[in-house]
């Protein structure tokens, strides 16, 4: 019998060239495997013959030892990125449109992806061949014994490129009204620790040493653990904690993209409840019983974004709000504050309940 990765059979008709695979973790373990290295086994299904591979160096070790075997199965030379700093920017300033410690990662390994691409398209033949100086010396091979990817010196289309890149969703900071919101998708505990530091320095920048509350608007869906999504967000000193499911309105049209016809809305609430009871848990067992957070649970996105920002026109304090555990949450409050990703979000939260497209007229 033929085995099939997921990842593969996705591709299975197409004919891939360059692949790249990021830092791997724990994420869709019920379709993907609950390790990281069966992960990585079903991320290796991208690889093809006579293609050329990159991924990062930081790996889990189990992880990038079972890309290698992949690699050497598929006849696909496997290459790790190197650091972002070893390449030759010459003239042009090193600056990432994405921030994040983690995107630093990802942009290296997206110059050797669209460096690889653009070799390729200089050659006369479709079938990429590796030069030489693909590889570095034997001595410079990665602590995973995987050969390490030349730096080469950027051009000012690469470099900005860098710079104007835009994720939204990811690391992304909107003002509106008195409310600034920090927003990241992340839903892995490799991601949320990244997003955490992110957010309490990007908090610490824009406060200016002026009085603000923090506030987490948090939903986790899935076979995701919400215990080790919560240990880093602990340590951001929250005012308030709000729980919300992923939807905009209570009321959803069951064609939009926000309907979710695999969950009931018992089952949404339910799984809010049982995220606030975790939360409660972990705050406990390391702040003890006093703690002076708020903990609250929201029917939407729209009732929690409109308290919140009722709360902040009645307060002398600046609100800093950190969305993140699902990109989805992300995308629903996107949808509300600046539905066209212009980055400028509305004017107001109730000049946006016209313009929601989940909302069903009464």
């Amino acid at each position: 019998m033929t085995v099939i990765s997921t990842t593969s059979f996705v591709l299975l008709c197409r004919q891939v060239n360059i692949v790249g695979i990021t830092s791997l973790g724990l994420d869709h373990t019920s379709l993907l495997g609950t390790t990281v290295e069966e992960i990585a086994w079903q991320k290796a299904g991208i690889m093809k013959p006579g293609a050329v591979a990159f991924s990062v160096d930081q790996q889990p070790e189990g992880a990038l030892k079972v890309l290698k075997d992949r690699a050497v199965e598929k006849q696909c030379p496997l290459l790790v990125a190197p650091p972002l700093d070893s390449y030759d920017w010459g003239q042009h300033p090193l600056e990432l449109g994405v921030s994040s410690q983690g995107q630093l990662l990802n942009a290296s390994l997206a110059l050797q992806l669209a460096n690889t691409w653009m070799l390729l398209q200089s050659q006369s033949s479709h079938v990429l061949r590796p030069p030489k100086d693909f590889f570095l010396p034997e001595k410079n091979k990665s602590r995973k014994f995987v050969e390490t990817a030349q730096p080469f010196s950027i051009t000012q289309r690469l470099a900005l490129g860098l710079k104007l890149c835009s994720w939204p969703g990811r690391t992304q900071v909107i003002h509106k009204d008195n409310l600034l919101y920090f927003l990241d998708g992340a839903h892995t505990l490799e991601s949320m620790e990244l997003c955490s530091q992110w957010f309490i320095a990007a908090s610490d920048r824009a406060s200016y040493r002026s009085s603000i509350k923090r506030v987490l608007l948090f939903n986790s869906t899935g076979d995701r653990q919400s215990s080790k999504l919560f240990s880093p967000l602990l340590d951001c000193d929250f005012h308030y904690v709000l729980f919300c499911p992923n939807i905009v309105t209570t009321q959803i049209n069951l064609a939009s993209d926000q309907a979710n016809c695999m969950v009931t809305e018992q089952q949404m609430i339910s799984r809010c409840l049982t995220n606030e009871k975790t939360w409660r848990q972990l705050r406990e067992e390391r702040k003890g019983p006093t703690s002076s957070e708020t903990l609250l649970q929201m029917s939407c996105v729209f009732e929690a974004l409109t308290y919140l920002t009722d709360k902040s026109r009645e307060d002398t304090c600046k609100y800093h709000l950190l969305v993140t555990g699902s990109l989805h949450l992300v995308g629903s409050v996107l949808s509300v504050i600046d539905p066209e990703l212009s980055h400028q979000g509305l004017a107001t939260i109730g000049d946006a309940a016209p313009q929601l497209s989940d909302a069903v007229n009464s």
